[in-house]
């Protein structure tokens, strides 16, 4: 729910406060008109004037932060298969309780191929060294070397080695990872809260080293996040004056600066954390309140200021025409300070109240009624129509092969452990890619052994010419040597394609007949595939349930009787209602999924131990969801289509609402992007053009929020 709590301005005075928000080029303040007197020029389509005015002068950014929990990420230092969750969405943990299990059998495998490459790598790099070192050597006793090839292969030495040290680094690092969780595969709480994020295993059980398996949300520490802004597309670090208000009153904020070491490791991995900012003074904020934070590159306040369309320059003077007590007009001369997009400050020649000229040709309203302007709340209201229990502990199985459903070993309640078989499918293709595998196999053999031959003839024929030539001994040395790399390539790339082998003969008889086993323990939740069906690959074959779950998953999808915000999903913590024609149902959100919106988001921190990154993956799922736990268990045996899963998009309190017929639009004819909006102000027989800032998301069954331009008190003039 994104409350925005926006705050009236209070000035002795009459004030202009003006505001710049995303696309709208505007400013707003306090302008007066009086009904015209006869002037001769300068001409416009309505002869208007302003009041000169008390305000500020700096142009104004505005962000918007919500209020979120301190995240602790939970995840594994190198890629493995997660053998299990032992938490859901919305559980309480302490420190120190087991989050998930690893697959241990395929972190040995993992282990394994870890040590084998890291072998391969230090004996590869030792080869080459060896054949750049004898490259050196010959051009040496040849007396042929030039000090620019002798310097330009030491430099390739040297990237080599740097190249080297990192791979070698990473791989044992990832070593030292997989040891750790093969000794102890847990995953356990660093810190007490609740989970409010899960991967979704059921949608693939490998996970990426750093990669967020659960995420635990410690619901009392809270901070401001401009969730719409990383550090990597921020741009107001260096602005001076940076607040948010709260019931009219400016708060300070500051951003939480992240270390040097953790941006470099942001940058590195291409995952940016979302810039925070601290509000010491606000007191308690409440999680998944919004707040418009205002930044202000230069501030001037509190002083005389004129809108820039009254202002006239000529040569180094600057002139406004100004309503003198004859109610003439009168040029006057006046020295300006500083000014922005929209207004100037007037150090000499005017005073408050004095009337000055601008072009306007703004419809005046022929007829009106008095509208008094008061504080009211405002609220948008989202909808989630898709939903159903979390699939977090379902996993789907997915055929990888096409054919024929050949038979159905199970049948859904049945208990199944992992090798149990599943099902039988008859591709009529399992001998051929059996045989394709063994074709890949037979031609790296076959181009090794040509490779192989082909350095050998080389060798043979210089050895006929080294006792003439001192230097061929020296070339047949390195083809000695490129014969071992070219062994060790072969080895490597053979390991690849066995493998690859190992994995399509697994369950497959070699007539095309696959077999298909349970890879983990579970009961049968259904079985969506019948014998005698046609499937291809990627078919959803049968799902099968670890744990009972009582947690509803609710996803953003578009409706054609509902307006869906799908920019917005529940917070956590947030009260939700469905609703039926007959039914009330109340709920909690508990947590989120990860989807479009902030999958690429990245969580950095530093401890005793370093500098550390994670970051999310997709659910899967089509459309942004959210987690909610109903307060009645039982509400998952009355799961039906029709409900609406009601929650705030957006709620604003104590603001300033207007019917949205009150608000005008006027478009800079020379600047089609640079939009205005005003309201017509009554002050005693006359209408005042008031500039007022508004943003298009804030505005919803007629209604329009008011950011800032008028207050509680003023009378406006509504047709």
């Amino acid at each position: 729910m994104n409350r925005i709590h926006i705050g009236r301005k209070h000035n002795s005075g009459k004030t202009a406060f003006f505001l710049g928000i995303m696309l709208l080029l505007t400013g707003c303040g306090q302008r007066e008109t009086t009904a015209p007197p006869t002037l001769q020029e300068p001409a416009a389509v309505n002869a208007a004037y302003r009041a000169v005015e008390y305000g500020s002068i700096g142009k104004i950014e505005v962000l918007f932060a919500t209020v979120v929990p301190t995240d602790y990420c939970h995840y594994y230092d190198a890629n493995v298969n997660i053998s299990q969750i032992m938490v859901e969405v919305g559980d309480q943990v302490q420190e120190g309780d087991i989050l998930a299990l690893a697959d241990v059998e395929a972190a040995k495998e993992e282990l394994k191929d870890c040590k084998e490459q890291l072998a391969s790598e230090n004996t590869s790099y030792e080869l080459n060294c060896k054949i750049s070192q004898t490259k050196q050597d010959k051009w040496n006793y040849q007396e042929e070397a030039v000090d620019s090839m002798i310097a330009l292969e030491q430099e390739n030495v040297r990237y080599d080695t740097l190249l080297h040290e990192y791979r070698v680094q990473k791989l044992q690092e990832s070593i030292a990872s997989l040891e750790e969780i093969i000794a102890d595969g847990t995953l356990t709480a660093r810190h007490s809260g609740q989970v409010t994020f899960t991967k979704n295993i059921a949608k693939g059980r490998q996970a990426g080293a750093n990669e967020n398996i659960v995420v635990v949300s410690d619901l009392e520490d809270t901070h401001l996040e401009l969730t719409d802004t990383n550090v990597q597309e921020y741009k107001y670090a260096d602005y001076e004056v940076k607040y948010i208000t709260i019931a009219g009153e400016k708060i300070p904020v500051t951003e939480e600066e992240y270390s040097t070491e953790e941006l470099i490791l942001a940058k590195i991995n291409q995952h940016y954390p979302n810039v925070r900012v601290q509000c010491p003074d606000a007191g308690k904020l409440t999680i998944g309140d919004t707040y418009p934070v205002y930044f202000i590159k230069k501030e001037v306040q509190n002083v005389l200021v004129i809108g820039n369309d009254s202002l006239y320059q000529e040569g180094e003077e600057y002139y406004v025409y100004v309503v003198n007590d004859a109610k003439e007009k009168e040029k006057r001369i006046v020295t300006i300070g500083a000014s922005d997009e929209n207004y100037t400050q007037i150090t000499d020649g005017l005073v408050e109240g004095e009337l000055v000229y601008y072009d306007s040709d703004a419809r005046m309203p022929a007829k009106y009624t008095d509208y008094t302007v008061e504080l009211s709340d405002f609220f948008i209201q989202n909808h989630g129509m898709k939903y159903g229990l979390s699939d977090a502990n379902t996993f789907s199985n997915i055929s990888a092969w096409e054919g024929e459903v050949a038979d159905i070993a199970v049948i859904k309640g049945q208990e199944v452990s992992r090798g149990d078989l599943l099902y039988t499918i008859d591709t009529g293709e399992g001998k051929a890619a059996i045989t394709e595998a063994q074709n890949a196999i037979n031609q790296e053999n076959q181009s090794y052994e040509k490779l192989i031959t082909e350095y050998q003839e080389q060798i043979n024929s210089l050895s006929s010419l080294a006792a003439e030539d001192g230097s061929v001994s020296y070339e047949i040395q390195i083809l000695e040597y490129q014969k071992q790399l070219a062994a060790l390539n072969h080895s490597d790339s053979l390991k690849e394609l066995q493998k690859n082998y190992d994995s399509i003969s697994k369950g497959n008889d070699g007539s095309g007949m696959v077999s298909v086993y349970a890879e983990h323990d579970g009961t049968i939740s259904a079985v969506v595939a019948s014998k005698g069906d046609k499937v291809e690959a990627g078919s959803e074959m049968l799902r099968i349930t670890t744990q009972s779950t009582e947690i509803i998953l609710v996803q953003m999808e578009e409706n054609q009787n509902y307006k869906i915000y799908q920019d917005n999903i529940a917070d956590v913590g947030e009260r939700v209602v469905l609703k039926s024609d007959n039914e009330t149902w109340e709920g909690t959100c508990v947590g989120w999924a990860a989807g479009t919106n902030n999958v690429d988001k990245g969580y950095v921190y530093t401890d005793e131990a370093g500098v550390h990154i994670s970051y999310n993956t997709s659910s899967g799922y089509n459309y942004p969801a959210f987690y909610v736990r109903m307060d009645d268990a039982s509400f998952s045996e009355h799961i039906a289509k029709g409900y609406s899963m009601d929650f705030l998009y957006l709620s604003m309190k104590d603001t300033i609402v207007l019917p949205s017929s009150m608000v005008y639009t006027e478009t800079d004819p020379l600047n089609e992007s640079k939009v205005s909006y005003y309201v017509w102000r009554i002050e005693g027989e006359e209408l005042v053009k008031q500039y007022v800032l508004v943003s298009p998301n804030l505005t919803d069954s007629g209604k329009q929020v008011i950011l800032s331009g008028v207050q509680a008190g003023d009378i406006l003039a509504r047709e």
